[in-house]
């Protein structure tokens, strides 16, 4: 029983390794699309306000994240997910009673994750503004 579930799970593992790619994929294309059209039909005060290292900061810094970072962080959230699922599936059939703590632990975690990310925002925020003065100086 409980190797069938390990390899229901490695399936479903891999074939939502293949959809995040597939997605995240287009999703990088279609960001870069979008930003290039919304440049190209912006008004001219646009350009008047936002200095050009700013402008290229955002396409070269900011997509580069987005394609680079976003692709190898899903790949490695689903894993984690379908290893820690397994992982709770298997404690449940073992010892049932070690379920509760398991999901007072998940709750712990995510909520210590989500006070941190907000630092974190704010931190790649400030480092993406003070790179634009230096993309500026090069054009």
């Amino acid at each position: 029983m409980l190797g069938l579930i390990v390899i229901i799970f490695y399936f479903f593992g891999v074939a939502c390794w293949y959809a995040s790619v597939r997605i995240l994929m287009r999703a990088g294309i279609k960001s870069h699309q979008q930003m290039i059209y919304k440049l190209i039909r912006s008004k001219k005060s646009f350009y008047d306000r936002n200095p050009v290292g700013r402008i290229l900061n955002r396409f070269s810094s900011d997509l580069g994240i987005v394609d680079n970072t976003l692709l190898d962080l899903s790949i490695v959230i689903i894993r984690l997910v379908v290893r820690a699922s397994l992982s709770l599936i298997i404690v449940s059939f073992i010892s049932y009673y070690l379920v509760i703590p398991c999901f007072i632990l998940i709750i712990f975690f995510y909520c210590l994750g989500s006070y941190f990310n907000k630092g974190i925002v704010r931190l790649k925020q400030l480092e993406s503004v003070t790179r634009s003065p230096i993309y500026s100086e090069f054009s």
